[in-house]
């Protein structure tokens, strides 16, 4: 607990990432293939 109180790395990037790919995982159930829902990912991240 003390570390994060002295440090000033954030982990919310990571935890906003996380978050996009959980709802494009919701909106998405039924995809046909995997390959489409790389693509929407890809897509929404902008990767």
């Amino acid at each position: 607990m003390r570390r994060t109180i002295v440090s000033s790395l954030s982990n919310g990037k990571m935890e906003g990432t996380n978050n996009k790919i959980k709802l494009i995982k919701r909106r998405g159930y039924g995809y046909r293939n995997l390959e489409r829902f790389f693509l929407r990912l890809r897509f929404e991240l902008g990767r």
